[in-house]
């Protein structure tokens, strides 16, 4: 009898834990056209993968203080996170090549609420510079334009992200 209350136990214990993973999932917004509404999204202790479709800009070095007209320029697609930019179809039916540079831009909507968000940068050997709010919060290695220019590292990094009461309006 006490073998089969623990079975009984661990099979509750099993559909609980996968009831809570299926529900994750299906509040795990995706990423559309350069924007992810996490508005609506239950936060406690919650993991949010930002994936699907980021902005991408080809062989250019967006910044973010530009305004959203001058980044809809020949060089911006939308790539699908997570995956290489080798799979985005560029205007001239080539797909990007392995070697180069550009810019992933993703605004993100969340709660109007004072917050503490956390951003972590899993390890890839690449350079970049991460910007919120048209600030520079963080950066790896050094990005240039050439092969000579750069210098990529490996590190995996956490970083928190404080988001203060404003408008919904996407970053």
């Amino acid at each position: 009898m006490k073998f089969k209350k623990n079975v009984l136990i661990l099979l509750i214990a099993f559909l609980l834990i996968n009831q809570h993973s299926y529900a994750a999932l299906a509040q795990n917004p995706v990423a559309k056209k350069g924007i992810i509404d996490l508005t609506q999204v239950k936060w406690q202790n919650n993991v949010i993968n930002l994936s699907g479709e980021w902005d991408f800009y080809w062989n250019e070095f967006a910044l973010p203080a530009q305004s959203n007209d001058s980044l809809l320029s020949k060089n911006h697609y939308f790539s699908v996170l997570p995956s290489s930019w080798t799979k985005v179809l560029l205007n001239n039916n080539t797909k990007c090549p392995t070697l180069g540079y550009g810019t992933y831009r993703l605004r993100i909507m969340v709660p109007n609420t004072d917050q503490v968000y956390g951003l972590k940068l899993q390890s890839i050997f690449t350079a970049y510079k991460v910007y919120i709010n048209s600030k520079l919060v963080n950066s790896l290695g050094q990005i240039g334009k050439a092969k000579s220019e750069s210098h990529p590292k490996f590190l995996t990094q956490e970083l928190p992200i404080p988001v203060v009461k404003s408008g919904t309006e996407p970053y």
